[in-house]
């Protein structure tokens, strides 16, 4: 695809083209001129969202950063309101022995120029020193305009060195000197832009997101595993040297931090990947070796909960991450509520990734989605009024399976693995496990005839009675459906969900002690009556 690349000099003389390659292309003609021109580079970035905002900017097939400003060499002010980018380095070749091999081939200037942008070292030696931009993003080159025999010269700028967080380097820049504007004047000063894709790191939750109380959650049971992952652009030159000649390596530190606030803690790295271009792909990063994870990390509260520190072993994992520069790579990792998590309160969890480049220490820090478990209070009731609780009555939590009419039950343990049970709330509970009847939760309607579940994902339950109160019966369905849900878990009266139960009847049992009351007032009845028969026979007698 070809990039729609321009940097336009406007100018009869200096001209600029757009080339297949989507390399930046600045040319001239002969003209009188004075010994050297200073080419000033200004370093500037884009973020993702300055293409949505800047319709002068685009980002290339091979990721690079383009755009269609017009250029006389002068100072773009559209560009100089844009980030600057420090401790980039720039290097300059010279170039005018490739150019004047490619005009006696039978090239134009124009395809021998844009030959040289494109064609990377191969035909160059490199001029002078390379410079780093300063605290304003600029380097400056004092560059001849002339060779030894009056030649103009033809130099390339290539960038050779940025600091992290840069996805892409920008595009070489290949320019004949001398310049001039449109009135003839040779410029002593010469502008150029080359541009890079500010790439920050991501933390992402991975899972599927609701929206609770208007903010998008992930809602879990507490204990079972939420996967997350981190994502940043491996430094391009991420085993390079410093360009002093020490020998002496560019990068010192990466280090990946991840602290969670209190009630969330690390699980474990599920793996570190690479993006081909196509898929993501396993590294061969190995712990231990390459890396070494420090667990739990904590920070500051309100981000004070067990996370982690992943510090890769720098220097000697240096040649394997160059495996992997300018890739994106993500860490995929899980994370757990813990038995502090309260319903519906969010857990939230930031990572922050550090470089030091160059002697330089950069950080940018991201967090996620907040992740949060749910609940669900109940009373159990007298069917004769609802404000008369009943307690002792006893419950089982269970949801459907994958197949229709199955179910599976709730277990909550503790912290250490104890089942709890018999008890009339699962505040304390750090896992729920699911399987079968005989291994649940027994939850127990208290004196105020209250139980409460919590550290459920959002979802549809059953709460099934297996023991009616004293004094009572179970009801004929003994299963009562819920949800939990936003809200299910506020304590308004409204919202508590009232089980019934019947009282047992009345009446005695067929068999029964209370039997022999009836026969003895039956049997005094018939006496009577037989009494009264017998006096009323004798009278009709007389």
């Amino acid at each position: 695809m070809v990039n729609k690349i321009q940097s336009i000099i406007k100018s009869v003389l200096v001209l600029a083209l757009v080339v297949g390659s989507g390399l930046g292309l600045i040319t001239t003609t002969a003209h009188a001129a004075d010994d050297e021109t200073t080419v000033i580079v200004n370093k500037v970035k884009f973020s993702e969202e300055d293409f949505e905002s800047d319709s002068k900017v685009s980002l290339g097939a091979n990721g690079a950063v383009t755009g269609t400003y017009e250029n006389d060499g002068g100072v773009i002010s559209a560009l100089e309101s844009k980030d600057k980018v420090p401790n980039v380095e720039f290097t300059v070749y010279d170039a005018t022995a490739k150019y004047q091999a490619l005009i006696t081939s039978g090239m134009s200037m124009q395809d021998a120029l844009a030959s040289i942008a494109s064609g990377g070292l191969t035909g160059v030696t490199q001029y002078g020193t390379p410079q780093r931009t300063g605290s304003n993003g600029q380097a400056r080159f004092d560059l001849p305009n002339f060779g030894s025999s009056g030649e103009q010269k033809v130099y390339l700028i290539v960038e050779t060195d940025a600091p992290p967080f840069i996805s892409n380097y920008s595009q070489p820049i290949a320019l004949m000197l001398p310049m001039s504007d449109n009135s003839g004047v040779t410029l002593e000063e010469f502008n150029v832009y080359p541009k890079n894709l500010e790439t920050k790191p991501k933390k992402e939750l991975d899972e599927t997101k609701i929206t609770v109380n208007g903010e998008e959650v992930g809602t879990i049971d507490v204990g079972a595993p939420i996967n997350f992952y981190t994502e940043f652009v491996m430094p391009l030159n991420i085993n390079g040297e410093k360009s002093d000649g020490s020998g002496d390596k560019l990068y010192t530190k990466l280090e990946i931090t991840d602290t969670p606030s209190t009630n969330l803690k690390f699980n474990a790295i599920q793996s570190i990947q690479y993006f081909d271009g196509i898929q993501w792909v396993n590294t061969t990063l190995t712990p231990g070796t390459d890396y070494t994870l420090t667990t739990p990390y904590n920070g500051t509260a309100p981000l004070d909960g067990d996370g982690f520190k992943l510090t890769f072993n720098l220097p000697s994992v240096l040649p394997t991450l160059e495996n992997y520069a300018g890739n994106k790579i993500r860490i995929n990792y899980t994370m757990k509520l813990t038995d502090g998590a309260i319903p519906e309160v969010p857990e939230n969890n930031e990572v922050t990734i550090d470089f030091t480049h160059d002697g330089d220490d950069y950080s940018e820090t991201d967090d996620a989605d907040p992740v949060l478990t749910g609940g669900k209070r109940f009373k159990k009731v007298d069917s004769s009024t609802s404000a008369t609780p009943l307690s002792g009555a006893e419950f089982v939590i269970k949801r459907e399976t994958s197949v229709a009419g199955q179910y599976e039950y709730a277990q909550f343990k503790t912290s250490a693995g104890v089942k709890i049970t018999n008890v009339n709330n699962t505040d304390n509970a750090a896992e729920v496990v699911w399987g079968s009847k005989t291994d649940a939760s027994v939850l127990v309607s208290n004196a105020l005839g209250s139980f409460t579940v919590s550290g459920l994902d959002f979802g549809n339950y059953v709460a099934e009675e297996i023991k009616a109160p004293a004094g009572h019966v179970l009801p004929s369905n003994p299963n009562t459906n819920f949800v939990v849900a936003e809200g299910s878990w506020d304590s308004a009266e409204t919202n508590i969900l009232s089980i019934v139960n019947y009282p047992k009847g009345t009446l005695p049992q067929t068999g029964g002690k209370g039997i022999l009351a009836f026969l003895l007032i039956g049997s005094m009845l018939m006496a009577a009556a037989i009494v009264w028969y017998n006096r009323t026979k004798r009278q009709i007698k007389i």
